[in-house]
């Protein structure tokens, strides 16, 4: 018996999620949804473990002044909030460091400036953009 090719597909998320057990990794590597991972690899599959927030879900205080955007560590970064587009701009342009931290089940993305510009043109770009 042959298999579909939704059945290949689902063979192959298998594989890629298997690897990394990201369900966002896997979704960008192969080019298909969150929603098309998740149902195949389950949704209690990827859970992050439950942590208790040690600064109330805003990570060190003296770093406070530098968060750009937070998010749930089981979910996936809205790119197109301005916040994020305009921390990416900054980074391209050499003039703020871009890094990540976590307090509990919060991720936290944050912008620093740099003391000496170092451009990077083009660095988040995808493909044939």
């Amino acid at each position: 018996m042959t298999m579909t090719a939704d059945e290949y597909l689902d063979q192959d998320i298998k594989e890629e999620f298997a690897k990394h057990r990201s369900i966002f990794r896997c979704a960008r590597a192969l080019g298909v949804t969150l929603d098309r991972v998740t149902q195949v690899v389950g949704e209690k599959n990827f859970q992050t473990e439950k942590r208790p927030a040690q600064y109330g879900g805003r990570g060190r205080p003296e770093l406070e002044q530098f968060i750009v955007a937070t998010k749930g560590a089981d979910e996936a970064w809205d790119n197109t909030q301005p916040e994020l587009v305009d921390c990416r701009a900054d980074y391209e342009a050499g003039t703020h460091e871009m890094c990540q931290g976590r307090d509990g089940d919060v991720t936290i993305q944050y912008s620093i400036p740099r003391t000496r510009n170092q451009p990077r043109p083009g660095y988040f770009k995808q493909g044939n953009e």
